[in-house]
């Protein structure tokens, strides 16, 4: 969702856009709106009206470079992003929700990547950077050992303003010891 008053993207419903202030409210004008989809993006929806109905099968598809976006829903399997890509969650960020209960939910070893406007929630790591550089924006992480790990010497993670639920931040490689950073869940 975005405001139609100042294009920010909104994270969570209320009764003012956090950015500008702008009513959200049944009495005043209502600024929220669905971002358009890029008419070249690949759209995945479990109900089969996308392209795909999982992520994985999207991301095997894909060109380098595409766009991916995700309709709401809550995707149940480990995603493993093999090329540069960017996933996009449509609508808030709670709409769309990759779950796993093994090792990682996303994993990424490609050159680079963008998650945007997520939910990635359990696993013993939410996201798993192998190698090139993720960039991570309205995205929650969290119900995981580790949100992000970011492992190997090639690997990076940029953080766009994290909302709030990860747990933490692991990094390691051949040039030293692994190195922990913890940082804890809003109370």
């Amino acid at each position: 969702m975005y405001c139609t008053d100042c294009g920010s993207s909104l994270l969570e419903s209320g009764k003012f856009c956090a950015q500008c202030g702008s009513p959200r409210d049944a009495g005043a004008k209502q600024p929220v709106q669905e971002a358009p989809i890029d008419p070249n993006a690949i759209v995945v929806e479990q109900s089969g009206n996308g392209q795909f109905r999982t992520i994985s099968e999207a991301i095997a598809a894909a060109a380098p470079d595409s766009t991916i976006i995700i309709r709401s829903g809550e995707y149940e399997e480990d995603v493993t992003i093999d090329k540069p890509l960017e996933l996009i969650g449509y609508g808030s960020t709670s709409d769309v929700v990759i779950s796993a209960d093994e090792d990682y939910c996303i994993a990424l070893n490609a050159s680079r990547a963008t998650l945007r406007n997520l939910t990635i929630r359990g696993g013993l790591t939410g996201i798993q950077v192998e190698g090139g550089e993720l960039t991570v924006a309205d995205c929650n992480v969290g119900d995981a050992i580790y949100g992000i790990c970011v492992d190997g010497d090639s690997a990076r993670a940029a953080l766009v303003p994290f909302p709030d639920g990860w747990r933490g931040l692991r990094s390691s490689g051949e040039t030293g010891p692994p190195r922990a950073a913890g940082i804890p869940p809003p109370h």
